[in-house]
């Protein structure tokens, strides 16, 4: 395992010989560095190989490049921004930390933060288009036991977000619950 510092370094750089894995950039701490520099020693091959297989990828086989612009902001800003996403977080948290001990799941690993924040701070633009459709509650969001068209838009967003679908049949209905519970 690398740091991910070394792994951008090793990126920018692209070296294509064992002498060129080695760099002149430091790590943030001494076991950091050791543990790149092993790393790097150990599995000069794998690491060229990567490298190589990387950069004979086509470009519409790479990652997205991540979003800027579009993050939510730090969640203790949420209350005074959005009093009804930083109550829609607290609940989700609280539910996915309960969710989590009963499996045994790291948190994170149910569905990653910036998912769940994301569609917290704005929800699928489905879900809150008031056109009633399966809408008892009068909240938009429609009814958890109708239609499951708000269910599917928050999975879709969740899905496009990058969550895998073990992840988002754990987590919408979780989603959905805060969602409905405190709308915007």
């Amino acid at each position: 395992m690398l740091p991910d510092g070394t792994l951008i370094d090793l990126a920018h750089r692209m070296p294509t010989q064992a002498a060129g894995l080695a760099s002149g950039r430091k790590e943030s701490s001494r076991t950091r560095q050791r543990r790149a520099e092993q790393g790097l020693l150990r599995h000069q091959s794998a690491w060229l190989g990567a490298l190589k297989a990387a950069a004979a990828l086509p470009d519409d086989a790479l990652p997205e490049p991540p979003r800027r612009g579009d993050t939510p902001p730090p969640p203790r800003a949420w209350a005074e921004r959005e009093p009804a996403a930083a109550e829609r977080l607290t609940q989700v948290r609280a539910d996915l930390s309960e969710l989590s001990e009963r499996l045994e799941i790291p948190v994170e690993n149910l569905m990653t933060p910036d998912v769940v924040r994301r569609i917290l701070w704005k929800p699928p633009a489905e879900m809150g288009d008031g056109s009633g459709d399966g809408d008892t509650s009068g909240s938009g969001y429609g009814s958890r036991h109708g239609d499951g068209d708000a269910a599917d838009a928050v999975d879709r967003a969740a899905a496009e977000l990058g969550a895998r679908p073990w992840q988002r049949q754990l987590v919408v209905p979780i989603l959905l619950a805060a969602l409905e519970a405190h709308p915007s």
